[in-house]
């Protein structure tokens, strides 16, 4: 309360910095509703993937879960819950916990029969799905400041702001030479839609614009993020990863 960004660059990424970095919307578009105040925040580093964290709930109902499958119709009463696939298979139960995100249930790819009633829709439709883009880029060797957190102040609100250093302790060990881009909200879709080279020549201009021509570069190892996932329907924590030379 009482915060007012104004014109100054460097206002505007400390604005950024505290909210769409955390919340990835701007402040006028959050409400007071929606503001909760977060836990400890951990960055998994681990080969094995964030899921190994679930082994212990997900093997033992390995042998009752059906893999590879498109839902498309959902039937539902007072008794029994019918669910159609993609391929014509149909698993009824008496009852059926849906998991789907707000982007499914806001979009027709799946039919619910009856429809949902109004008041679900409208809750559905208060939160949807933002972006949240990372770009991984790693280099040769560290030329950058040795801080967790290295912030950019621009004109353009939210353009490449926040600079993340992952050689860091618990992180990743010294030698990675690892820096992490994150983007949200439109400039993150704009990322997300333009060529894969495009983005890596802006970073690089960026990064030389601040720590001089001298610089290595990071060049493009793979791109492994869709505008919009099927199963997501918003595009939301995708990520690009560079590469050094070396």
């Amino acid at each position: 309360m009482g915060w007012k960004v104004g014109k100054q660059p460097i206002r505007k990424v400390v604005e950024y910095f505290n909210f769409d970095y955390e919340y990835a919307k701007r402040p006028e578009l959050v409400s007071f509703f929606q503001l909760a105040e977060g836990g400890d925040e951990f960055f998994v580093s681990d080969q094995r993937g964030l899921w190994s964290m679930f082994e212990d709930l997900y093997q033992p109902l390995t042998n009752r879960t059906l893999l590879g499958k498109t839902v498309t119709e959902i039937k539902y009463s007072d008794t029994s819950v019918e669910v159609t696939t993609s391929a014509g298979d149909k698993v009824i139960a008496d009852y059926a916990l849906c998991t789907f995100s707000t982007g499914v249930l806001a979009s027709d790819a799946v039919t619910f029969n009856p429809p949902l009633p109004e008041w679900k829709k409208e809750v559905i439709f208060k939160n949807p799905l933002t972006v949240y883009t990372k770009i991984y880029l790693k280099f040769p060797s560290k030329f950058w400041d040795d801080h967790e957190y290295i912030l950019y102040a621009s004109e353009w609100r939210g353009r490449f702001p926040v600079f993340q250093d992952l050689e860091r302790p618990g992180i990743f060990p010294n030698g990675s030479n690892l820096l992490l881009v994150t983007v949200t909200e439109d400039e993150g879709t704009r990322i997300e839609r333009q060529k894969y080279n495009e983005t890596m020549a802006e970073v690089m201009k960026l990064l030389r614009s601040i720590y001089g021509q001298g610089i290595p570069d990071a060049t493009g190892k793979d791109k492994q993020f869709e505008q919009q996932k099927p199963f997501l329907f918003a595009p939301s924590w995708k990520q690009l990863h560079f590469k050094g030379k070396n």
